[in-house]
């Protein structure tokens, strides 16, 4: 895959508020290995930032369960890897709106080492005026690839690999 700059992903998003982005939940289901940061600006975060975020193998999985194609709701997963130590927290979100956003909670914090769970514990939602979401930019399944913008503003590439 060629390397995206930050300005591509900008317009991108200009075609997306425009026109919004027509993708179904089922669409996301993958594990997403996180590529590359920019900020707000599409600056890039660094090749530092994101080597090392590729390193840690940080990536988002996103997995549709239900048969029925107009049911927008997924299970969200967040994790880092580093060696056999895995930081994981899990949820659900949903696409929400015409762009849309792909909106979601964390509901448990898991740390496994391998396949052996050393800790789990429930967390607690935010309020929903302060839920995280990722306001979807472009999907493109011939390149496997993800753009979104997240709460805070910065912009995040991810890479497709099936689950």
């Amino acid at each position: 895959m060629k390397v995206i700059q930050g300005e591509e992903i900008l317009s991108w998003e200009q075609d997306a508020r425009r026109t919004g982005l027509s993708v179904k939940a089922s669409q996301l289901s993958a594990r997403w290995n996180l590529d590359q940061v920019f900020d707000r600006t599409g600056r890039s975060g660094g090749a530092g930032q994101s080597a090392i975020l590729r390193a840690v193998g940080a990536c988002l999985i996103l997995e549709h369960q239900n048969k029925d194609e107009s049911n927008t709701t997924l299970l969200v997963s967040n994790q880092v890897r580093l060696g056999p130590m895995v930081l994981r927290f899990e949820g659900d979100g949903a696409l929400v709106g015409q762009r849309p956003l792909l909106q979601f909670s964390f509901k448990t914090l898991v740390i496994k080492f391998g396949e052996r769970t050393l800790h789990q514990r429930q967390i607690s939602p935010p309020p929903a005026s302060k839920m995280p979401f990722f306001a979807l930019i472009k999907i493109d399944n011939h390149q496997g690839l993800l753009a979104a913008r997240g709460r805070g503003g910065g912009l995040a590439l991810w890479k497709r690999q099936p689950l």
